[in-house]
């Protein structure tokens, strides 16, 4: 849905609240894509930098500018590594 909202932060916030289970859906799938990452990063400077990452993801979320910042058409590509860490895990 991210890809496919044209860069429009407003556009995709929109699809995501009409539907109450997509809301909740979206928010658990990033809570636990956090918690996972989290756990299985190693190492203090690595886990700092992931702190770092989430916060910058979390506070775009919260300004309604996160696809203006990051390029949202490379998340297939996360999901398919994500999906394959998930099997390996």
């Amino acid at each position: 849905m991210a890809k496919d909202s044209n860069g429009k932060d407003r556009e995709l916030k929109k699809r995501i609240e009409s539907d109450t289970y997509m809301k909740c859906a979206v928010r658990e799938c990033y809570a636990s894509f956090k918690n996972i990452i989290k756990y299985v990063v190693q190492g203090n400077r690595e886990k700092e930098v992931i702190e770092i990452i989430f916060k910058e993801v979390d506070k775009h979320m919260d300004t309604g500018d996160l696809i203006q910042e990051y390029k949202m058409s490379a998340l297939p590509s996360l999901y398919d590594h994500f999906v394959k860490l998930i099997k390996y895990l």
